[in-house]
């Protein structure tokens, strides 16, 4: 009888113990995952970078066109710029070298936003596109193909 007493007593603490160790490893499982979520993976990128992003989210052909000319130039706006009115010097911008077809694009962030003004032919209209910058590294910035591209494209871009 005691025997079985003792037996039942050990199955019980060893279950105990295994239920705890379960929990625990549980607990901590939840707060690793919770603390990756409020803490998630950034990505720096340089001001080129975010250029070719902001290409890419107004046209991925036109930037892998333009690239392929050699015909993308980069540049931070200057007060000397002749640019639209709505564009500062805070703004950084891509155009073609030879100006071909009117497309101009310039952007600035702020905080987590890209904000992009662009225009696809002479004395057009600005178009304003706002993009939250995590979403679109997770767009075109998420795989190692995709940074490689991105990273190929600022690589070939010509400075103003």
């Amino acid at each position: 009888m005691k025997r079985i007493i003792f037996i039942a007593v050990a199955v019980i603490i060893l279950g105990m113990a295994g239920g705890l160790f379960f929990y625990q490893h549980q607990e901590s499982s939840t707060q690793d995952s919770t603390r990756q979520s409020k803490n998630p993976q950034t990505v720096t990128l340089n001001d080129q970078q975010i250029g070719i992003l902001a290409g890419l989210a107004v046209d991925p052909d036109w930037v892998k066109q333009q690239i392929n000319d050699n015909n993308l130039v980069y540049g931070i706006v200057k007060p000397s710029d002749t640019v639209p009115d709505e564009i500062t010097t805070k703004y950084s911008f891509l155009v073609t070298d030879n100006d071909a077809d009117g497309t101009s694009i310039y952007y600035q962030v702020v905080g987590d936003q890209l904000f992009i003004k662009y225009t696809r032919q002479y004395n057009s209209k600005l178009i304003t596109k706002e993009v939250n910058i995590k979403q679109l590294t997770q767009q075109f910035y998420q795989t190692s193909t995709q940074k490689q591209q991105v990273d190929d494209y600022v690589s070939q871009l010509r400075t103003e």
